[in-house]
């Protein structure tokens, strides 16, 4: 709420006025003493000009949860797109690279990603195939990377992994619109302490990082990785302008246990 109301260059008294409430409550609920009702907080956000997704974040917080819009469905891959991505990704090997779709579901991943699933996710990846199209809504990011079990164990640096995908993920959404799927999964991860004290961290200017360090323990290897995330935003197929690919390069040699 500070950030919020700083951002939009007001006061306490500003805010307060503008929302038929107090200084004095304002001054509460930004240092966590007090917690809006509905009505003070639909006045509170209206005031701030708060987007909707945001809206629903804050809605998680204060315990007042709606069920939002209905999500945007994700069309299956056209022939086209599949062959596109299995093209794109098959360029990566050995390093590994995946693929997913506006709402981060994984629709695609190379050799090297489906052997890091099958290794990380064993008994519910194993019938991952390489550059075949995974079922929508199989296996979403931000789950693998934000939520509990998943991928979160076999990072060394999740905190910093976890805090560059959610600035992609505000900043995507700021720039797109809402998208109910998407503002879901957040409202769903937000629950973990350390996940809401990472997004209430993030400056609201906050942009991309082009290149996020990953540190995966890899059996008894700690390998250090440089992540970078591509967008097909100009491709004439309106599918493959909605996927993003992210590729994982090493920053440090590795030995041949560590590569397969």
């Amino acid at each position: 709420m500070r950030s919020w109301r700083k951002h939009r260059g007001l006061s306490q008294l500003d805010l307060a006025l503008a929302a038929e409430s107090s200084a004095r409550h304002i001054s509460f609920i930004e240092n966590g003493r007090a917690i809006p009702g509905p009505a003070i907080l639909h006045g509170l956000l209206t005031a701030l000009d708060v987007p909707g997704f945001e809206r629903e974040i804050f809605d998680a917080l204060a315990g007042a949860l709606d069920n939002g819009g209905e999500p945007r469905p994700t069309e299956p891959l056209s022939d086209d797109a599949i062959k596109a991505l299995q093209l794109l990704l098959a360029g990566h090997d050995p390093d590994a690279a995946v693929a997913f779709d506006r709402q981060w579901n994984i629709c695609m991943v190379n050799e090297a990603y489906a052997r890091f699933l099958k290794r990380q996710l064993p008994g519910n990846a194993d019938d991952i195939v390489a550059l075949a199209p995974i079922e929508v809504g199989r296996l979403n990011a931000l789950r693998l990377v934000l939520g509990p079990g998943g991928l979160r164990s076999c990072m060394e640096n999740w905190s910093e992994v976890a805090r560059a995908l959610l600035i992609r993920v505000r900043r995507s959404l700021y720039l797109q619109g809402d998208d109910a799927a998407v503002t879901s999964i957040i409202r769903e991860v937000i629950e973990d302490t350390k996940v809401q004290q990472i997004w209430k961290s993030i400056p609201l200017d906050a942009s991309p990082d082009i290149v996020v360090p990953a540190a995966i323990r890899l059996g008894g290897e700690v390998v250090h990785l440089a992540s970078t995330i591509s967008t097909l935003g100009d491709s004439a197929d309106h599918q493959l302008g909605q996927i993003r690919i992210e590729a994982f390069r090493p920053v440090q040699p590795l030995s041949n246990g560590a590569r397969s």
